[in-house]
């Protein structure tokens, strides 16, 4: 086992854990053919190298296993060995980690989720090492690495366990952390637009990073209800029958499709529910992380800011690191 440190010059980014990562990976310091990524407090099974590097591998017409010269990475679940049974904050997103990232494989659209995770050390010193311009590296990475013609999969095998944290606090300060990267996704390699993405790989990768804007009519819809309570003006008006056709038809049909893609796993369900419940709770955070990134990223949001608070600069985005447990 070796450890390597790097030095943090300051007023010189640093870039966080995709720095660390490339400090390794760059310098000459690892020389190993694969990359295995995991956070400090991720402890992996004994097996996981022998489940997930097969699947860099094809057996030729020689029965011969041969490298697949465009697997990128392998990406496997994250699970937690400090979570209840009720896991009320969803942090085990049995739908995420289960139906959506098969369905994304399947059309060769997964994501990295920055641990967990196997790349192979040629491909990915191709590109220059983990993606800068997100403090979410991850999704970055994995949108560069399939752009350049690459692909990835997804290791449906609970291989790796970590803390969840353990308190709402720690949860959101996590969740602003993914939804700040995320946003400066959106706003800097807007997924649309990135070059060598197919159309439905550019369209899941958008809709990860577009979701934290539905805060803002979640927000203007929870603001509604007690407007309509005093003036009884509704936010609109339909015959009922087309209501029924355009609204009704659609949304339980939604409602019963995943239901169906949720009874592959025991509690995917409930969790699904959670997981809805938990977006109205976290609207504050994410309007939290559009006010962050826009105000620090963009002419406008600064001037907003400037204006706003006086003359408050916009200043670069910070985060904190989640707190798991008692360290």
């Amino acid at each position: 086992v070796r450890y390597h440190s790097r030095d943090k010059v300051k007023g010189v980014a640093h870039h966080a854990k995709a720095g660390n990562i490339n400090a390794a990976l760059l310098a000459g310091r690892t020389s190993a053919d694969f990359v295995l990524v995991l956070d400090c407090d991720m402890v992996p099974n004994a097996d996981f190298l022998i489940s997930a590097l097969p699947h860099f591998y094809y057996a030729d017409q020689r029965g011969e296993w041969v490298l697949k010269p465009k697997a990128a990475f392998v990406q496997t679940p994250q699970d937690f060995y400090n979570l209840g049974p009720a896991d009320a904050l969803g942090h085990a997103a049995r739908f995420f980690y289960g139906p959506m990232l098969q369905g994304r494989d399947g059309i060769g659209a997964c994501p990295c989720v920055g641990t967990g995770v196997i790349f192979r050390r040629d491909i990915l010193v191709s590109m220059g090492g983990q993606a800068y311009g997100s403090i979410t590296e991850d999704y970055n990475t994995a949108m560069q690495l399939l752009g350049d013609g690459f692909s990835s999969a997804f290791l449906n095998q609970r291989l790796v366990y970590g803390l969840a944290p353990d308190d709402v606090g720690a949860a959101m300060t996590q969740r602003l952390r993914w939804s700040m990267g995320s946003l400066q996704i959106f706003l800097h390699n807007n997924p649309l637009f990135f070059d060598g993405l197919t159309w439905p790989q550019a369209l899941l990768f958008f809709a990860s990073v577009l979701q934290y804007w539905m805060a803002v009519p979640t927000l203007c819809l929870m603001l509604y209800v007690p407007f309509f309570l005093l003036t009884r003006v509704p936010p609109f008006s339909a015959p009922l029958l087309g209501f029924t056709l355009f609204f009704h038809s659609s949304y339980f049909l939604n409602r019963y499709m995943l239901y169906l893609f949720n009874t592959t796993r025991p509690r995917t369900d409930l969790d699904l529910q959670a997981g809805a419940d938990m977006f109205i709770y976290m609207v504050p955070t994410y309007l939290q992380a559009i006010w962050r990134v826009y105000t620090a990223e963009t002419k406008l949001g600064r001037w907003l800011k400037w204006a706003l608070t006086c003359g408050g600069a916009g200043g670069a985005i910070g985060f904190t690191v989640t707190k798991k447990g008692d360290d």
